[in-house]
């Protein structure tokens, strides 16, 4: 058997879950444009999360060169052709992703298994992303601040919730009213309706000095 056949045995044989065991690191190989050299993404394990209906897929590459993105209704095919395929699964809600991670949350009893294949199909199909500089507003007060609070959630925030499969999005500034939107797994988990708002209040207006109100967009 030539190389590229046995990729694609190795692929084809090759599951997420060990015995069904979600979080157990399994590495899948697969094939993107043979015979081309290009950086290709694959997952390399699933882990639960504090959402019995969310999992998170974590991958080895980038596949979006930066912030994230959130869909709770399927796009269109040329919109987003991996958060379209996704939803094509039964029972899908929803589905985020952010560099290199990527959590669908489902109805409840989720084939994970179905959701794994169909994921391994999608990203096998992309190349890596190059990291994108991160714009930054400027030229006002509003501005200003609005940048100080993404620097402290970036710091402080995204990193404990990417590490829940989950995420948060930043919807607008009133006057010292922040409106944000949890993602991911944090989407529909009760802890991050009331906990964790308090929290990141709290956390603002220590590391700021303003007093922020924290509220849900």
């Amino acid at each position: 058997m030539d190389a590229a056949g046995a990729a694609v045995q190795d692929r084809l044989a090759c599951p997420l879950f060990a015995d069904g065991d979600i979080g157990k690191p399994r590495r899948c190989s697969g094939l993107i444009g043979y015979g081309k050299e290009v950086e290709i993404v694959e997952v390399l394990y699933a882990e639960g999360t504090p959402n019995p209906n969310a999992v998170k897929f974590v991958l080895d590459g980038r596949i979006i060169g930066a912030g994230s993105r959130h869909f709770d209704r399927p796009p269109a095919e040329e919109e987003d052709p991996l958060a379209a395929g996704l939803f094509t699964v039964p029972g899908v809600l929803s589905v985020f992703y952010n560099d290199n991670f990527v959590t669908i949350t489902t109805e409840s009893e989720p084939d994970w298994r179905l959701l794994q294949a169909r994921l391994e199909e999608l990203v096998a199909d992309r190349e890596a992303a190059e990291p994108e500089a991160v714009s930054k507003d400027e030229g006002s007060d509003a501005g200003d601040l609005l940048s100080k609070i993404n620097a402290v959630i970036d710091t402080y925030v995204r990193p404990a919730l990417a590490g829940d499969g989950g995420g948060l999005q930043v919807l607008g500034l009133e006057g010292e009213d922040l409106f944000i939107r949890y993602e991911g797994a944090c989407g529909t988990c009760p802890s991050a309706i009331s906990g964790t708002l308090f929290a990141i209040q709290n956390l603002l207006r220590n590391e700021l000095g303003r007093e922020i109100n924290v509220l849900p967009g």
